[in-house]
């Protein structure tokens, strides 16, 4: 809890919720979405507040401050994290009202008219016009400092801006907190979104994370049979770090290359690779593709453990397991078990459902069937409320048709046969 000696601090802590029924004025019909524009997601949206960000300066008079007389000065060093998920809500609701978000009954997201949006409120700065000891005081004027980032569905920065906003509160401020403090939160956002550079990016028609499969020269990796048990299964997978998350990955040959998902390695070039030995890689991204969110990474490493990808026809009921490194690297390389509980087509995009655990992390694992061979690749769970068992991978199939690697098997070399010379007649 905040260590704070004044009462619109406090406020900030307790009246925040009040984000969810505040009474704003409705967009007007220009300011909301048109059919053609992209939707808007909201991805990391918080307060990050640490030491000096919270500041309070007390004047004794307007004119004093405009001179910048400052009577009292401090800074509260403690972290606002209380109402970080009211204000992803009270965003969340924006994007609504302005038809930004959507609220179609669509199962998987539409990443090609999608884009996301991190909000992350840097600073606080209460101003206090109190003359001498009188309490309260006449004026508080609240000022707030936000960093904004548009980007596309899988990352790459598109807008990045830092909006300051100052609001004055009167006298009565008690009653009417919770609406300043919201509004000043929508004229932020406002500022952002309506930006004309902004607008340039919703308005176009262009798909920022296109993949040019024309630039795709084909890569053959050998892929020889391997039969082996859970344990060398377990050791053909490995997981991907990367500057602020991580996922899995799956070895699909003993020279170094590894399949995982195009979400996993985001706008990175490079990753770490950390195997089951303990041992770490640099890790280079080749290629990617949206359509299928699938991404193929390279380390220099020889000798490696992998999978082979599955060429024969799973049925509905097969036994699979995943392996993968779900909610925390400490727990790399773990199995669940379940059943091909379905193939689908989403717009377009094949997906093989099971109700096989899949957790955050999971993403870019293996989704093998009895015999361990591969034939998926992790990639989302369906989220709900009382809802557990529904998760999805990408068909191994796809990373000939779109990432253009090719499975080789090797094959006996052909040692030609000599023909042995005729013995030699022995005289008699």
């Amino acid at each position: 809890m905040l260590k704070v000696k004044n009462y619109l601090l406090l406020a900030v802590i307790f009246f925040v919720p009040a984000f969810l029924v505040a009474q704003n004025d409705e967009p007007s019909e220009d300011q909301k979405r048109k059919p053609t524009e992209k939707y808007i997601t909201t991805d990391l949206i918080v307060f990050d507040l640490d030491e000096g960000d919270v500041t309070e300066q007390y004047f004794k008079s307007e004119t004093q401050r405009k001179k910048n007389n400052v009577s009292q000065e401090s800074s509260n060093e403690d972290e606002i994290k209380e109402i970080s998920e009211s204000l992803d809500d009270y965003l969340t609701m924006l994007l609504i009202e302005l038809n930004y978000l959507d609220t179609s009954d669509r199962f998987f997201p539409d990443y090609k008219n999608s884009l996301h949006l991190d909000m992350i409120v840097e600073e606080l700065h209460f101003t206090y016009i109190k003359p001498k000891s009188k309490w309260p005081p006449t004026f508080i004027y609240l000022e707030m400092v936000a960093d904004f980032k548009l980007s596309s569905y899988y990352g790459k920065e598109l807008v990045k801006k830092t909006v300051t906003k100052e609001v004055l509160l009167g006298s009565g401020f008690e009653d009417n907190f919770e609406k300043e403090l919201s509004d000043l939160l929508k004229d932020l956002f406002y500022e952002f979104i309506f930006d004309e550079e902004v607008q340039s990016k919703t308005e176009s028609d262009a798909y920022f994370d296109l993949a040019d499969e024309g630039t795709f020269t084909p890569v053959q990796i050998k892929s020889n049979a391997r039969g082996g048990e859970m344990p060398e299964w377990r050791q053909s997978v490995a997981t991907v770090i990367s500057k602020d998350s991580h996922g899995s990955a799956c070895v699909i040959s003993e020279d170094g290359y590894l399949l995982t998902n195009y979400h996993v390695v985001g706008q990175n070039e490079k990753v770490r690779v950390k195997f089951m030995d303990n041992t770490e890689s640099e890790a280079t991204v080749i290629r990617k593709h949206p359509d299928c969110d699938l991404a193929l990474i390279k380390v220099d490493r020889t000798g490696l453990k992998f999978l082979t990808p599955s060429t024969t026809k799973c049925n509905l009921g097969d036994a699979v397991y995943i392996i993968g490194t779900p909610a925390d690297t400490l727990l790399s390389q773990s199995v669940s078990k379940g059943v091909l509980s379905g193939q689908r087509d989403f717009d377009g995009a094949e997906y093989l459902q099971t109700d096989a655990k899949v957790n955050p992390g999971n993403s870019g694992g293996a989704l093998l069937n009895g015999k361990g061979e591969l034939i998926g690749i992790v990639s989302s769970k369906y989220i709900g409320f009382g809802i557990e068992g529904i998760g999805f991978a990408v068909p191994i199939s796809k990373l000939e048709e779109k990432l253009k690697v090719i499975s080789q098997k090797d094959s006996a070399p052909v040692v030609p046969h000599s023909i042995p010379p005729a013995p030699k007649k022995k005289k008699k």
